[in-house]
């Protein structure tokens, strides 16, 4: 037993010391490792190895103690055991290492190596003889064959070794005819003529890609196909043309697109292939926002194709704009939100850019307005001239709700120098002008409106109003007779006299009552409103008026806000200003 474990011993020391002297030779190999998956495995496997070496070299000087060689032996068995597993599946990888690099003698170099330590190792006896195969090397391809025959008949790799064997010997008249049946979508046809080319139930190394692709093209094969792949898979672990092919079936279903696409992104910064197929799966999935990081890292690679990224963007984008529209009816400010975060992966979003535009002239929020209409307007496109539009209509009424109504008059000039008739400049040139006081320039204004469309709601209303509030009664009467019906009595409807019904006069009574016995904290108590108009009726609007003035009511408070403007109170004088009548005096508590 004693001399049987250090033989072992003496093996590995040496073979560790081939495999580390190797691993490290040169630079170039090296460099191949930190660029390979295999070059890393064997990176792996050697540091291992390195480890191990200096192990058994420990091990040995130990052992050289007789007295102590006993115990040696005993302790070491197991962590031996361990050592040659590691070693061996270091030389394996290391194997598949140069053999991807194409480097024949060296790779059987590597599995020589693992024929010492383990003359029995079916995996190594496969490779040996599948790669002689390969340089048709027929003598040593059958040598290895045979040996692993004897060793274990019913494996796998001689069913793999055979079917790749018969693949040589293919006609090429039967491969193009099954491939012909599967271009034309007879799967079933195409998958019969497919199976006469190899024996079993697992296709060649060769044929697993284009045999599980036509298969799963059939939804009455797909998991078939699925299964078959995962089962060559588990047995073919390294053969990255079946991942790529695996993730391609995978992204075929809506229900495993994204495990699709995971694997194909593994492989896409190595393989054309899969980056191929990526690149396909990315147009046919309906993005989420967690999907990101494919679409970010396909683009990294290829700045220049538009397509990928433009999906990705209108499909998410697509779905906040219209999550935002749909509150944009119940919550302006909290549409206003969602469009920011779309502008937030998009600065130039028309769309967005337009749709908060709109959102802030509905709050009036003009100046806002004409910042996100303009920047939408600058990005051109078929809406162009209504965004530019809406913009300068949108900073007209900013200078008019600030008072400056000049400027607002001049942008709206600049409108109408384009367009006489536009509708909504002239409305509101002359909403501006009768502020001013200048009837004859409004009325003007409404009346060139209505000369192209007498129907118009809003010019008929704003007329009617112009000529009533300027005394010009009998327009205003005629105007009302010759306006569509719905207006006009929409009209006298807003400006008929309707008599005051208290809804509780019993609370107000008794209000009324204790004020008149001079109780004003009873009178508060059951109805504060009836106190406070009945203390304006009594005070009258003159000493109202005073008294608003004394508070400093209508004047500027002084406050840093470059908006603000003086008000205007309900006295006489203003009434006077805006063309009232003595007759229309009338004052409302």
């Amino acid at each position: 037993m004693s001399k049987k474990i250090n033989k072992l011993n003496a093996i590995s020391v040496i073979l560790m010391a081939l495999l580390t002297q190797e691993a490290t030779a040169g630079s170039s190999y090296a460099d191949d490792q930190a660029q390979s998956m295999s070059g890393r495995a064997a990176m792996r496997g050697g540091s291992v190895a390195s480890n191990n070496a200096q192990a058994a070299t420990d091990n040995r000087a130990t052992n050289t103690q007789s007295q102590r060689a006993q115990q040696a032996q005993s302790d070491q068995a197991p962590a031996l055991n361990n050592n040659n597993s590691n070693l061996i599946q270091g030389l394996i990888k290391q194997a598949n290492f140069w053999h991807d690099k194409q480097q024949h003698d060296r790779a059987m170099q590597s599995l020589q190596r693992v024929l010492i330590s383990d003359p029995h190792n079916e995996e190594c006896l496969y490779l040996m003889s599948l790669w002689s195969f390969e340089v048709k090397d027929n003598e040593n391809a059958k040598l290895y064959r045979d040996k692993l025959y004897k060793l274990s008949p019913g494996s796998t790799y001689i069913l793999q070794l055979d079917n790749q064997r018969n693949m040589q010997s293919l006609s090429s008249d039967q491969l193009n005819h099954a491939r012909a049946l599967a271009s034309s979508g007879n799967v079933t046809a195409a998958l019969v003529e497919y199976q006469k080319l190899f024996t079993g139930v697992m296709p060649p190394k060769e044929l697993v890609s284009e045999y599980y692709l036509t298969m799963s093209g059939d939804p009455n094969y797909y998991q078939r196909a699925l299964t078959g792949l995962v089962n060559y898979i588990k047995t073919n672990a390294n053969d990255v043309n079946a991942q790529i092919t695996y993730g391609k079936i995978l992204s075929y279903r809506q229900s495993t697109i994204r495990k699709g696409i995971s694997v194909l992104a593994y492989y896409a910064p190595k393989s054309q292939d899969a980056d191929k197929a990526l690149r396909q799966a990315l147009l046919w999935l309906d993005p989420e926002q967690n999907d990101e990081k494919y679409y970010s890292d396909y683009a990294s690679r290829h700045p220049n194709d538009s397509e990928v990224k433009t999906h990705y963007d209108s499909t998410i984008i697509g779905g906040m704009t219209k999550k935002a529209y749909d509150k944009s009816a119940s919550d302006k400010l909290d549409a206003i939100h969602d469009f920011e975060k779309i502008l937030a992966k998009n600065p130039n979003n028309q769309d967005a850019l337009e749709a908060i535009g709109y959102l802030h002239l509905e709050l009036k929020n003009y100046l806002k307005a004409h910042e996100y209409l303009a920047k939408a307007a600058s990005l051109g496109g078929s809406k162009k001239d209504k965004l530019e539009h809406d913009a300068t209509l949108a900073s007209a009424s900013s200078y008019e709700a600030t008072g400056n109504y000049k400027e607002a008059l001049a942008q709206l000039d600049s409108i109408l120098q384009k367009n006489a008739y536009d509708v909504d400049a002239l409305l509101t040139k002359a909403d501006i002008l009768k502020k001013q006081g200048n009837v004859a320039q409004a009325e003007l204004a409404l009346t060139t409106v209505l000369a192209a469309d007498s129907t118009n709601a809003g010019a008929n209303e704003m007329l009617y109003y112009l000529y009533r509030d300027s005394g010009k009664s009998e327009k205003a009467k005629g105007l009302l007779a010759t306006m569509p019906v719905s207006l006009a009595d929409k009209i006298r409807n807003a400006t008929a006299s309707k008599a005051y019904v208290d809804p509780i006069p019993p609370i107000r009574e008794t209000a009324q009552r204790k004020a008149s016995t001079g109780d004003v904290s009873g009178a508060i108590e059951n109805s504060c409103n009836y106190f406070f108009y009945e203390v304006g009726r009594r005070m009258g609007i003159d000493k109202i008026d005073e008294y608003a003035a004394k508070f400093g009511l209508g004047e500027l408070t002084g406050v840093e806000f470059k908006e603000e403007v003086k008000g205007n109170g309900s006295s006489p004088s203003v009434k006077e200003k805006i063309g009232r009548t003595k007759e229309d005096q009338t004052w409302y508590a």
